[in-house]
């Protein structure tokens, strides 16, 4: 098992990192393209969920995105 501090320790939580980020943004996707297809704003939804219990870093980060604000 390898421990902090040990070689290759940081690559190994980057890789387990940019899944967790991976996902999550496919998760993102998927939500705001449903919101558009039933005709919610996607920034007033975006808002609401950021004040929920979806809310994370990643959504109000990368959720301010031009895509978004159609």
């Amino acid at each position: 098992m390898c421990m902090s501090g040990e070689m290759g320790f940081a690559t190994k939580m980057k890789l387990v990192l940019n899944m967790l980020m991976g996902t999550m943004l496919a998760g993102l996707a998927e939500t705001m393209a449903l919101a558009e297809k039933i005709g919610l704003n996607t920034a007033e939804v975006l808002n609401i969920l950021s004040h929920t219990m979806g809310s994370s870093a990643l959504l109000r980060t990368k959720g301010t995105g031009k895509f978004y604000d159609m």
